[in-house]
């Protein structure tokens, strides 16, 4: 083959490697578009506590346990006995966005007399929003305002012992309420 054959084989063939480095540069062109942003501020999830939980007056006789339910009727275990006056159970409200879900913790807790007498436990707290039915407040109680709204109706267990000195039992819980 003669070099003028040579060149021109060789021209041609860098002008095909050059001709497709073109065409896929031509080929990947760049191109762009808007996204668009978007965030929604929602109210406060605020929750008020205004119905104490009262396990009413209590004859401790030989100890047991109270019990008081989300809808205000009570029970009780072992040989105390419980007088209507007072028992109530305890009530909550929240107010927030819509129809946000939310989700309801309460840790057990206990009452005492400011030292007279031992303090009682009190645990097994349930919640009750009138949709879902009453559900632990252990792990979390899972509910959705309505309409920006909700209720909370709590129970739970007091542990009373054998011979608990007379006197007005006080304590608090802590009552969580966070948007899920």
């Amino acid at each position: 083959m003669n070099t003028g054959k040579k060149f021109f084989m060789a021209g041609a063939a860098i002008a095909v490697i050059a001709g497709a480095a073109f065409f896929c540069v031509q080929s990947a062109q760049a191109d762009t578009a808007n996204l668009n942003l978007q965030a929604t501020i929602v109210a406060p999830l605020d929750l008020t506590c205004a119905t104490t939980l009262n396990f009413g007056s209590i004859d401790a006789n030989g100890g047991g346990d109270v019990v008081v339910n989300t809808d205000g009727t009570s029970s009780t275990t072992g040989p105390i006995r419980i007088g209507a006056t007072g028992l109530a159970r305890g009530q909550c409200t929240t107010t927030g966005s819509g129809t946000l879900a939310y989700t309801v913790t309460i840790p057990a807790g206990s009452v005492d007399d400011a030292g007279a007498g031992a303090p009682m436990v009190v645990d097994d707290f349930q919640i009750d929003d009138g949709t879902n039915g009453p559900g632990p407040a252990v792990g979390g109680y899972a509910t959705a305002l309505v309409a920006g709204a909700g209720t909370l109706n709590i129970g739970a267990t007091l542990a009373v012992a054998a011979g608990q000195v007379a006197g007005v039992y006080t304590g608090t819980v802590v009552v969580t309420a966070n948007y899920n």
